[in-house]
């Protein structure tokens, strides 16, 4: 999704710059892909003077659909999972987007003390709560009265107890949250 007409780079890049977490998408480069790509006629793309050759850009004319919530078709039901630890996918996006959806089955799951790999862990080969979900989803032919959400009841809390032999080795500290380093 890309906003239009298209923002300049300074605004786009000190948006970037104000993101506490980025994707690693610098406005600098993006921008003017995107001009050339699209050969949007705005007033930060006729400035790059990147759309100016022959053909047709690489750009979805806009539709019925364009800038329209999604309405979910009264046989079809969804299932969004979130979490409030995730900085690339806050939970609040989730929320905006169940409350964008357009119908009535539909339903949030909210992790608590996870980040966006609710489905797969490559550390652990404990089954992942995510995954459980999903299945039940699946198997339930999308019926969200008959998901099992029994995986949520044993989330363990976080614990932000970081262990000794962390501290030094990682931290350069005996305590990771009083600031004090302790050079080696």
């Amino acid at each position: 999704m890309w906003e239009s007409p298209t923002s300049s780079v300074s605004t786009m890049k000190t948006r970037f710059q104000r993101a506490t977490l980025g994707s690693g998408v610098e406005s600098n480069t993006i921008v003017p892909k995107y001009c050339a790509y699209s050969k949007e006629k705005s007033a930060t793309c006729n400035k790059l003077k990147l759309g100016n050759y022959e053909g047709n850009g690489i750009i979805y004319e806009r539709d019925e659909y364009w800038n329209k919530a999604a309405k979910i078709p009264k046989q079809v039901s969804v299932l969004v999972m979130s979490s409030e630890l995730d900085p690339l996918a806050p939970y609040s996006y989730a929320k905006a987007l169940l409350e964008t959806l357009d119908g009535a089955k539909k339903e949030l799951i909210n992790f608590k003390s996870t980040i966006g790999a609710h489905l797969l862990d490559s550390i652990t080969t404990e089954p992942m709560c995510g995954m459980a979900l999903l299945a039940s989803f699946v198997q339930g032919g999308g019926d969200l009265t008959q998901l099992n959400r029994t995986c949520l009841d044993d989330e363990v809390a976080l614990n932000w107890t970081t262990p000794n032999d962390f501290r030094g080795f990682f931290f350069g500290t005996d305590d990771v949250y009083d600031e004090t380093y302790i050079p080696a």
